[in-house]
């Protein structure tokens, strides 16, 4: 894996996924030249390890920060990372009766960066991205108080609801783990 930097504003131009083998430093900076102009004298690589900890969380996902060291890319940050919130649900049961009446109560909890506490100065309105039965993609409207919000859930239609739609993030938090509710029909 390598990532590519711009000397002249130290921003992030270029990520790779894991590639085996690595192209050639001049096969990189060429690259980066054609897609931010400029010249290869303009641009520092980084180069590291596949399947070490640093790659992984970078292909999972994880915000990171450049370091640099003059006009030489040196590593890469996660504190941006490591500070973000996390968000956490629970449902009051593993399953409802689908009938478009009945509810099911999900807790949604948003948690310092250390999981010691709830963010209690968390009072705000977030969309959170879940997947209903029908495999789609809606957004939960959570309104927190002190970090905390409790919504019915309700629906007609049987099926696994998941909490929240990523394993990794959601409305930029990162997520404690998923959850998932059965929406089951009565007879």
């Amino acid at each position: 894996m390598y990532i590519v930097g711009k000397i002249s504003d130290h921003s992030l131009i270029y990520t790779s996924g894991q590639i085996s083998p690595v192209p050639s430093d001049a096969v990189i900076l060429a690259a980066a030249v054609e897609s931010a102009g400029g010249a290869p004298a303009d641009f520092s690589i980084l180069q590291i390890q596949d399947g070490i900890a640093k790659a992984r969380r970078i292909q999972d996902g994880d915000s990171f920060a450049l370091i640099w060291s003059g006009s030489t890319l040196s590593d890469v940050d996660f504190a941006g990372e490591e500070s973000k919130r996390w968000i956490r649900f629970t449902p009051a049961a593993a399953s409802f009766v689908a009938n478009g009446v009945a509810s099911l109560a999900v807790t949604v909890e948003i948690w310092k960066a250390d999981k010691t506490a709830l963010a209690g100065n968390m009072n705000s309105t977030e969309d959170i991205p879940i997947v209903s039965p029908s495999g789609s993609v809606v957004l939960l409207r959570c309104s927190f108080v002190a970090g905390s919000c409790v919504k019915p859930v309700v629906s007609s239609q049987a099926g696994r609801w998941t909490f929240p739609a990523s394993q990794k993030r959601a409305a930029g938090f990162r997520v404690w783990g998923v959850e998932t509710v059965d929406g089951v029909l009565a007879f």
